[in-house]
């Protein structure tokens, strides 16, 4: 029930833009300078349908999360231990400002899918 939701909810996030954001100091970040006073947008439909880190993305497919938490491809030992950091959608957003009713809506919908199956 798990993989069938996080598949879901990657599959066909809610929001496809997060909330904006603004940067309160410039900084590098992968090679690009993002100057102080820059709105940040999370692309959670590009984070979700990346063919780097997941096998045919536009396909619906809860069995990814069954092998690895985290639905993608890769073995998260070959790329570090990114169970520390990375979560399986972003569908409520990441860092400081994530929604705060995730793990209420979260556990809602296991309580809906239970009554309905």
């Amino acid at each position: 029930m798990t993989a069938c939701l996080n598949e879901i909810l990657r599959w066909r996030p809610a929001v496809v833009l997060g909330t904006p954001r603004m940067t309160l100091a410039g900084g590098t970040v992968l090679g690009y300078y993002i100057p102080k006073g820059t709105q940040i947008l999370i692309n959670m439909w590009a984070i979700h349908h990346n063919p780097e880190d997941y096998d045919e993305p536009e396909r619906f497919d809860p069995g990814r999360f069954l092998p690895n938490r985290l639905g993608t491809k890769y073995d998260p030992e070959e790329k570090g231990d990114m169970s520390s950091w990375r979560k399986p959608v972003y569908t409520f957003g990441a860092g400081r400002r994530i929604c705060q009713g995730e793990l209420v809506t979260i556990e809602a919908m296991h309580i809906l899918f239970a009554v309905l199956l």
